[in-house]
């Protein structure tokens, strides 16, 4: 009698482990729904499509990568600037020439808004400029600060347009960058090219340094090329890399995405991104 009792006992405590456990599936079940239909529903309110520049957003604004390279490139901008002052044989008035986008100051906020409202440049520009709200690429003010202290000059160079000229002064000088005036700011002219404001400094300085995002921050020959040749000129030019050009990481826009689709601007967004899919390598 008492084993037929144990028996029963055993096989209850069996029964209701399983009813247990498959309410516990149940339960982690519904709470994978409930999670699944709230973050739907936050979708549908903010009224928000999946959109491919929000993984270069979430990269340039949040990942602890993206800033340590920041640290790490205006190091070795230092690094690069001090190894140019050791040549004594130079006896022209330096000056290192920046750009101002992704290089001086971060814009990201204005990406994530173009993410938000499922939009593109230059949609809200004007407006997120305007605001001379923009904060600090990291590491830029204490090479800016090194680069003064040893009498260089300081050039910011720049593609936005010469209507921008006061908020992007305000905006730099709210941190207080060195040589950051009328002299020193040089503003997107009739094209955006760079050559012809890199070429009148060149006539009174020594370009130690040109630092930026955008391969056409340094030389014109990168200009209007498909990505291929780039890299070629990339290869011909490589010793200059980490010397004499410093370039800092930008993944949401530049030329080398305009060159995936041959420059041509007037491809929706669904034909710039089948272009872009057709050059990728796959496994």
């Amino acid at each position: 009698m008492g084993r037929v009792i144990i028996y029963s006992f055993l096989i209850s405590l069996i029964i209701a482990t399983g009813c247990n456990s498959d309410i516990q599936k149940s339960s982690d079940q519904n709470n994978t729904n409930e999670s699944k239909t709230k973050s739907d529903s936050i979708l549908a309110k903010q009224n928000i499509s999946y959109n491919p520049l929000m993984q270069a957003v979430v990269y340039q604004q949040l990942s602890a990568e993206k800033y340590a390279l920041e640290y790490q490139t205006y190091q070795l901008a230092k690094m690069a600037l001090k190894e140019d002052l050791a040549n004594k044989s130079i006896d022209t008035q330096r000056a290192v020439i920046l750009d101002i986008d992704e290089t001086v100051l971060d814009n990201s906020p204005y990406e994530v808004m173009l993410v938000r409202m499922d939009t593109s440049y230059p949609a809200g520009w004007a407006q997120w400029i305007n605001q001379s709200n923009a904060e600090l690429i990291a590491g830029v003010k204490d090479f800016l600060v090194f680069a003064k202290n040893y009498g260089v000059d300081i050039f910011y160079l720049t593609n936005r347009k010469e209507q921008f000229r006061n908020a992007t002064l305000k905006n730099l000088n709210k941190y207080d960058l060195p040589q950051a005036d009328n002299d020193h700011l040089l503003m997107r002219t009739n094209t955006s090219s760079k050559k012809a404001r890199r070429d009148r400094i060149k006539t009174d300085y020594h370009i130690s340094l040109l630092i930026g995002d955008n391969l056409n921050d340094f030389l014109h020959i990168f200009e209007n090329k498909s990505n291929e040749e780039k890299k070629e000129l990339v290869d011909q030019h490589q010793e200059l890399f980490g010397k004499r050009f410093i370039v800092l990481p930008n993944a949401t826009y530049g030329d080398w995405e305009a060159a995936t689709f041959q420059y041509d601007y007037s491809l929706n967004k669904k034909e710039k991104y089948i272009k872009m899919l057709e050059q990728l390598e796959g496994f």
